[in-house]
């Protein structure tokens, strides 16, 4: 539409990528893939949120001088102090040490690998409680790998948590976990917005390394990244935090740090710095 729009009027265009848009479309039809690198090569300049995605861009023949990184800011307004609510599940679990996802349930977030960690982790640190907050296509898979595991009292899924209910165990939980990877149809997260809210609670992470994850989790600063395909170094993640307070700390306070810094505020400033340059020339 923007390259349509752009032909009609001689107007330049600018275009934003997430990430999926480009890693999904060797499976798009041959006219629509056409067309999306057509605006692609065409556009005066592509934003894009993380440096996975600039270097798809890069694969797809978009010139380095015309990718301007932005990466994305989040939501202080779910990560408010004075607007908690304490989820009805909290009282039953309240004294456990809470892993944490936040996200929809999709195969590439990968909690159902840290349903399959969960083994190893409960047998160093019983009082673990594992909480998805979230709602998709995953739920059934997840509820069954949950039964099949026989982990029932270990996990809590909430499929209709409200921001409030969410901000409540951001607060709450001892880390946040979201161990995602790329799926073979080219699925990918493309940065991981969930790790700044978590950070700007002061909480430690562990992400996955594919996709733009290393964008928002700085390795052995804010969290640490995983082989979200591997269920030992989850579990050996896991472990590290839990049995390291002083560590979880320094990451959680660097975590905040980082999340401060990429308030949508300051995003906001940042991309109407390169409007006002393109209109400029």
């Amino acid at each position: 539409m923007g390259w349509l729009l752009s032909v009609v009027t001689g107007t330049p265009y600018l275009l934003t990528v997430m990430g999926e848009d480009l890693t999904g479309l060797h499976m798009a039809g041959p006219i629509r893939r056409k067309l999306t690198l057509l605006a692609l090569h065409r556009a005066y300049g592509v934003l894009t949120i993380s440096k996975y995605a600039v270097n798809k861009l890069k694969e797809h023949g978009v010139e380095p001088g015309r990718i301007t990184l932005l990466t994305p800011g989040f939501d202080t307004a779910k990560c408010n102090a004075n607007k908690t609510k304490e989820p009805s599940c909290w009282g039953a679990i309240k004294d456990k040490k809470i892993l944490l996802t936040v996200g929809r349930l999709t195969e590439r977030k990968g909690q159902d690998m840290v349903l399959r960690a969960l083994p190893v982790i409960i047998k160093e640190h019983p009082d673990v409680h594992y909480i998805i907050a979230g709602a998709g296509l995953e739920e059934k898979r997840l509820k069954g790998l949950t039964a099949d595991l026989g982990f029932q009292k270990h996990v809590t899924i909430i499929t209709d948590a409200t921001d409030e209910e969410v901000a409540y165990l951001y607060q709450h939980c001892h880390l946040f976990i979201m161990p995602n990877r790329a799926l073979p149809n080219g699925d990918n997260e493309g940065f991981g917005i969930v790790f700044l809210e978590a950070g700007y609670w002061g909480k430690p992470v562990i992400g996955g390394r594919d996709g733009g994850v290393p964008d928002a989790v700085e390795d052995g600063v804010t969290g640490l990244l995983v082989d979200g395909n591997d269920i030992d170094q989850i579990s050996i993640a896991v472990q590290r935090l839990l049995g390291d307070p002083a560590l979880c700390q320094r990451m959680g306070q660097a975590g905040r740090l980082k999340a401060l810094a990429n308030s949508w505020p300051q995003k906001s400033a940042q991309l109407r710095a390169v409007l006002v340059e393109a209109v400029r020339k």
